[in-house]
């Protein structure tokens, strides 16, 4: 049981460490890049995050340097943090999820944790 514990926490650590951002305190925007192919009809969706720390400001498509049909693209979306908060150290999360808005059914989630250093001076 100990090993199988291990292990999952393991997997679970390695898988988070991409999805972190830090936002310093001379910085009150940061960005987020979701792979998206808009053919197939999925869409990446804000599912949650802690409005009073963080302000969805815009999200786009960009293409990668293919304007085929139906290749994949990047979706940004823009955050902005309350100034306020970056007072003091804070750590808040941004999920994702990935749908056919039609449908319904989740396919895919993505959780993101956004360190905001705040002012350490």
């Amino acid at each position: 049981m100990l090993k199988l514990y291990l292990c999952l926490l393991v997997f679970s650590i390695s898988c988070y460490a991409d999805n972190i951002v830090t936002v310093n305190s001379s910085e009150n925007d940061f960005d987020i890049s979701l792979r998206v192919n808009q053919s197939t009809g999925y869409g990446w969706y804000l599912a949650d995050y802690n409005s009073q720390l963080i302000t969805p400001i815009k999200t786009e498509i960009v293409s990668i340097n293919n304007k085929q049909i139906g290749s994949p693209k990047t979706m940004l979306w823009r955050f902005k943090v309350n100034s306020s908060v970056l007072r003091v150290p804070q750590i808040t999360k941004l999920n994702f999820v990935e749908l056919r808005p039609w449908v319904g059914k989740i396919v895919n989630a993505i959780e993101y944790k956004i360190i905001l250093a705040g002012n350490t001076k």
